[in-house]
């Protein structure tokens, strides 16, 4: 079956939006990127918010997800803890986001 924006509607009242409160403080949290960081994830952005009608699952992770997360120094204190709680989270669909967002609040 292929997805539309009609059928996520559908089936899990799922809507596209270009802001969301909860994103928005999430993406205000401390952090520090530099400004070629900035310069390459804003470009990452852009490129995202022009095509992402047309990405497959596949380009999406190749083109917008992996460039992504290769930013990311998984090396530090926070990501180690990140991990370690991560390692016994229940992964069935069941819960398991709340669960995410549970881990998520206590991080901060």
């Amino acid at each position: 079956m292929k997805w539309t924006k009609q059928k996520l509607s559908k089936v899990f009242g799922l809507k596209q939006v270009k802001w969301h409160p909860t994103l928005d403080d999430w993406l205000r949290t401390p952090t520090n990127v530099s400004e070629a960081e900035k310069t390459f994830l804003s470009i990452l952005r852009e490129n995202c918010l022009e095509r992402i009608d047309d990405f497959n699952a596949r380009e999406l992770i190749l083109k917008i997800v992996g460039p992504t997360i290769s930013c990311v120094n998984f090396d530090t204190e926070k990501f180690t803890a990140i991990r370690k709680k991560m390692m016994v989270i229940d992964n069935s669909w069941e819960g398991s986001a709340e669960k995410y967002i549970n881990l998520y609040t206590s991080l901060r």
